[in-house]
């Protein structure tokens, strides 16, 4: 059984997003039959009902002085429970907590935004965002698998079994679900309230808030609301509360993405520095308005742009229909296969893996991506592998399960101080996404060989699945290259190595 570690607090003046997505990825492991561990310096008392309520094991320690000792309680608790994989997910977290905890042998997985750490040493680097960009990781990432872009969004159960089907569109928005986090925002809300107080009667809107860990509208900001406004700290129930809403004015942080699977019209608010390169990239993709600041924003800019997008339904139908689509709602499950996959183990090649690296290689979808596609016979083949297997200049290494099941291979042939890589994956092993932790896993592991200093991989152009394989792994495009004369693609590993 995998044991996973979640490390990650919520509080007022952080919020729950960090927490509230990796709860989505918690959930994803106990369907997945994991044991599942929380480590928490700071909790909202809704936070952790709500963890308690999965089954997680639940244990909470002192604010810690400083990353140092944070990272070492980290530690200390990851060993404690023999944790298979680490989840970090929040800003007090950066390179030093990866750095401890890869040395001690565990698994990192690192939940990112804008690239915040110096230094990326962790096995996977995850950043759900719509402007998540390789860009944000070079020379940071020491070959850490990224997983980039909403494709890998971590939405909660709820959303994920929620049906997928496009939101209906009105002619005139009247349910507005105004939503400012877990760690809430008194001021933001207040100016909303006010922003709505002439408009909602006047337009007959119903407007739900909730306010987050900021507590209630006191009685002088309630005075003439009437019965168009109703409001909450927390709702145990977003999804319905989502899907009710005609049109959502929320901070532009993890709720954002629920928003656009469930196709809402959204105003954006950036409520927190991290959360504007998000406002920015929906504004621009046409998914949701960017009011700006909560800081700077008035009360005139709120109501205007309520007024003009509920009276909008082409723009609203248009917004839904992009959100809709950037999204499916099975990221959580995405990351889970690859946070399995990262659980492989390579061994050196024995005299009885000759057989199954036989059929693997004879493949019919492997032949047809090789640049000798032409069926090997079994003779060939043994005295090929009876030659190689002893030879210093090569290196044949075979991925296996935590159950000891062979999955496939990663060969090394070395050329000077470079070496060059072939892969190959059992057929049945295809869809968990181990190719992208083989050339990953070989790769770390041949560099660590005396004298080898960079990888070569050459790809056919028209094979986009080995393409996307490498790249996950951290290979680069270097040049164009040609073998037994057919034109290739050189990849090279690390990249900067001329």
């Amino acid at each position: 059984m995998v044991t996973v570690l979640f490390r990650s607090d919520a509080s007022p003046s952080i919020g729950t997003g960090h927490l509230m997505r990796s709860l989505a990825l918690a959930q994803a492991w106990i369907d997945d039959g994991a044991t599942v561990h929380w480590l928490a310096s700071d909790l909202l008392p809704p936070s952790r009902d709500r963890l308690s309520a999965e089954g997680i094991n639940l244990e909470q320690f002192e604010d810690p002085v400083g990353e140092e000792e944070d990272s070492d309680k980290t530690l200390r608790f990851a060993n404690s429970v023999n944790a298979d994989w680490v989840v970090l997910d929040g800003y007090a977290f950066g390179a030093l907590h990866q750095a401890m905890l890869k040395r001690a042998g565990r698994h990192v997985l690192f939940v990112d935004d804008n690239g915040h750490a110096a230094e990326y040493p962790a096995d996977i680097v995850l950043n759900q965002n719509m402007h998540a960009s390789r860009a944000l990781y070079e020379g940071k990432s020491a070959g850490a698998l990224l997983l980039l872009g909403p494709h890998y969004a971590l939405l909660r159960r709820e959303f994920r079994r929620a049906p997928r089907s496009a939101k209906t569109i009105p002619r005139v928005a009247r349910n507005i679900l105004v939503t400012l986090g877990g760690g809430g925002n008194a001021p933001l809300a207040g100016k909303i309230v006010d922003a709505l107080r002439d408009l909602a009667p006047a337009r007959g809107l119903q407007v739900k808030l909730i306010a987050g860990g900021a507590g209630l509208l006191g009685e002088g900001d309630r005075g003439g609301t009437g019965d168009w406004l109703s409001f909450s700290r927390y709702t145990e129930d977003m999804l319905s509360a989502m899907v009710w809403a005609d049109l959502a004015i929320s901070a532009a942080g993890t709720t954002a993405c629920e928003l656009m699977m469930l196709g809402v019209p959204s105003l954006l608010i950036v409520a927190a520095d991290n959360q504007r390169p998000i406002a920015d990239r929906l504004h621009e993709m046409g998914i949701g308005e960017n009011l700006g600041p909560a800081d700077t924003l008035d009360v005139g800019t709120i109501s205007r742009a309520v007024e003009e997008l509920a009276v909008d339904p082409s723009r609203r139908r248009g917004m839904s229909e992009r959100g809709h689509a950037a999204i499916d709602g099975e990221g959580a499950p995405r990351v889970v296969r690859a946070m399995r996959a990262g659980l492989l183990r390579l061994r050196p090649a024995r005299v009885d893996d000759m057989r199954v690296l036989w059929e693997w290689a004879n493949d019919p979808e492997a032949r047809a991506v090789s640049f000798s596609p032409a069926a090997i016979p079994w003779e060939d083949h043994a005295r090929w592998f009876k030659t190689h297997l002893g030879d210093a200049g090569y290196r044949i290494l075979i991925a296996e399960t935590r159950e000891a099941v062979p999955v496939g291979t990663v060969r090394f042939e070395r050329d000077g101080e470079d070496a060059v890589i072939s892969v190959s994956v059992d057929r049945s092993s295809r869809r968990e996404g181990y190719g992208r932790w083989l050339i990953r896993l070989g790769s770390l592991e041949i560099l660590r060989s005396p004298g080898v200093y960079r990888i070569r991989a050459y790809i056919k152009p028209d094979n986009a699945a080995s393409i996307r394989a490498f790249e996950s792994a951290g290979f680069r495009y270097h040049a164009p290259a040609a073998v037994r004369g057919q034109a290739a693609l050189l990849y090279t590993f690390p990249e900067d190595r001329p």
